[in-house]
């Protein structure tokens, strides 16, 4: 429990510190599912975890997102508890950090790699220049996040599909309309 998330009840409402905070809980709970559910922690449940958060972790610190990568290369080198250990002392406090507007365009833009061959040229204008007001603070997140999923539905990208950066908790929660 020591990585599990804990907040301020004040400091919940600020809009990006509230969002930061709930993001923080669906990423514990999904730790926590991977470690203490049916099986127990694997190599394949530790793999499968960083590649559902990899741009989730690359928007928050893209310096741990850098280090942990390559851990995570290797997991016959040390025992599997031990990486496991090592990997959440350093995620969970990268997660905490505040992510800039320009941590967010940077990672959409990674996204935007993947849907690239498949868009079309005009989906791909709109969603970059969606993301480009959003750097400049013109339209909230939701904006070029509902277009990066849309656009992740119609191709069928798998790899896309499974990221928690574009869905990171339920929509009802709206808390992205004000970030």
């Amino acid at each position: 429990y020591r990585w599990r998330p804990v907040g301020d009840e004040g400091r919940l409402n600020d809009d990006r510190l509230r969002e930061n905070f709930v993001e923080r809980v669906f990423v514990y709970d999904d730790w926590c599912r991977l470690i203490d559910g049916e099986g127990g922690l694997t190599a394949k449940g530790l793999i499968d975890f960083h590649r559902r958060h990899k741009f989730q972790l690359l928007a928050h610190c893209q310096a741990t997102y850098r280090r942990l990568g390559p851990l995570l290369a290797d997991l016959k080198s040390r025992p599997l508890r031990d990486i496991a250990d090592h990997y959440i002392h350093a995620f969970m406090p990268a997660m905490a950090k505040r992510i800039s507007p320009g941590a967010h365009v940077n990672a959409m833009l990674h996204l935007m790699g993947f849907l690239r061959d498949d868009l079309g040229e005009q989906d791909r204008g709109l969603i970059h220049q969606q993301i480009e007001a959003y750097g400049r603070g013109e339209v909230p997140l939701v904006v070029p996040m509902t277009l990066l999923r849309g656009a992740q539905s119609k191709v069928g990208q798998p790899y896309l599909a499974g990221q928690q950066y574009l869905r990171p908790y339920p929509d009802a929660l709206g808390l992205r309309n004000r970030v």
